[in-house]
Order: C-alpha cells, then structure tokens, then sequence
C-alpha cells in the first residue's frame, strides 16, 4: 500500500494527529495499513496489546504481552461490564 493510501486510510478511520492515546492490540504491525497508520500518530500515549513483540514497541508508553481478547475481557470486567 502506498503513503497516500495509508494516509487516506488514517482518515477514514478517523486517525487524527491530535488525539491524545491510541490503542494498537492484535496485530504484528508488520502488514499495511496497520503497520502505516503509527506512522501519523502524534498524541502522547502509545499503547501495545500483542502477544509478540511489534516493530513499536520501544515507542510505546504500554506494552502488554497477552492475548486481546484477555486484556479487553479482564478491562470490561473490571469495570463492571458483562463479557
């Protein structure tokens, strides 16, 4: 995928250089548009949920190394919500 397509990608999604956390979980990074859309990230927090180490990983302020599913799972719960 190119730069332009990536960045059209970024937008789509809703991808604002101004936000101030984003969550990645679920994927190595390693495939486009996942792996190009960190690239237009500029907010303070950066948060990693992978069970294998990401190419952003020495960016991120949080890297958790389990499944998604678990970390989303235990956050509801422990909010209160049903999973």
């Amino acid at each position: 995928m190119t730069t332009r397509n990536t960045r059209k990608q970024g937008r789509n999604i809703g991808l604002r250089k101004n936000d101030c956390t984003m969550i990645v979980g679920g994927t190595s990074l390693a495939v486009y548009p996942a792996a190009g859309l960190l690239d237009y990230f500029r907010g303070d927090n950066l948060v990693i949920i992978n069970k294998t180490a990401t190419k952003a990983d020495m960016s991120a302020n949080l890297v958790i190394r389990e499944p998604i599913g678990k970390v989303l799972s235990a956050a509801v719960r422990k909010n209160g919500g049903a999973v």
